[in-house]
């Protein structure tokens, strides 16, 4: 497995925006960044269906962009919030309600509305970027060493009566690269995939600090074509630190960078 090594340039604050070097986040994705679109061969034999489960966003320019609108609770409330997810490795998020802010990655640098980025704001770029169906699809077709650990295990807490518990197959992806400040090189991070519907149930790994990280993908649905999570929450040492609820999705073609 190869490691690389991340700069991290201090923030730039000027006309109220925060810029922060490319390298901390871009590198989640290894050379995915490079990857416009992806194949269902791209990617291990064993990925190839679970990928086909989520739809065409990963495989078509015309589906590139993902737009959630939703309800986003942390620290600091709830309040709404708009997410949107292009690939290759592309996310605004825009909160409504008391805060007011917009944070962006195009792949080459973080831009916060609001000043240097908080440890809410840094921990849902990572859950998105590194941990999500669509940046783990990305590591897996850019060549990041992955290996099964099993298949079949059951989750704890679920099955009841007549209701069989839930099952999920586990793998373990190994990336190349930095996530964020808080995550070191090549952290080991399990990959759960439900047994049955294939669909991408849960990400764990511990950060650099010791925090057992569990990413969450939750309540999946189909809109337009398109299997998402309707459910994204982040739970450090059993503790939640953040949801989003999603209500809508759209999904349109990739913009140009200068429109994003």
């Amino acid at each position: 497995m190869d490691s690389r090594r991340g700069k991290c340039r201090l923030f730039l604050v000027a006309a109220g925006l925060a810029i922060l070097d490319s390298s901390l986040l871009a590198q989640a994705l290894g050379t995915a960044a490079e990857l416009e679109t992806i194949s269902a061969s791209q990617l291990p034999a064993s990925m190839q269906e679970r990928f086909r489960r989520i739809g065409l966003r990963l495989q078509k320019t015309e589906n590139a962009r993902v737009a959630y609108a939703g309800i986003l609770q942390d620290s600091r409330g709830a309040r709404p919030v708009e997410i949107v997810i292009q690939n290759p490795g592309s996310v605004r998020i825009a909160e409504g309600g008391v805060v007011g802010r917009v944070t962006s990655f195009d792949g080459n640098r973080v831009i916060s509305s609001a000043g240097a980025l908080t440890s809410d704001q840094e921990k849902l770029l990572e859950t998105l970027m590194a941990d999500s169906p669509e940046a783990v699809f990305q590591q897996l077709a850019a060549g990041e060493a992955f290996r099964r650990i099993g298949g079949g295990h059951k989750v704890a807490g679920t099955g009841t009566g007549d209701v069989p518990a839930e099952s999920v197959d586990v793998y373990q992806l190994f990336p190349r690269g930095r996530v964020t400040k808080a995550v070191p090189a090549a952290t080991p991070r399990f990959l759960a995939f439900d047994s049955s519907s294939q669909v991408l149930k849960y990400v764990s790994y511990r950060s650099a600090g010791g925090l057992a990280v569990t990413s969450f993908f939750e309540n999946w649905k189909t809109t337009g074509g398109e299997s998402h999570p309707g459910r994204i929450r982040r739970l450090e040492n059993g503790v939640e630190v953040f949801r989003v609820e999603i209500q809508t999705l759209q999904v349109g073609t990739r913009l140009a960078a200068g429109q994003f």
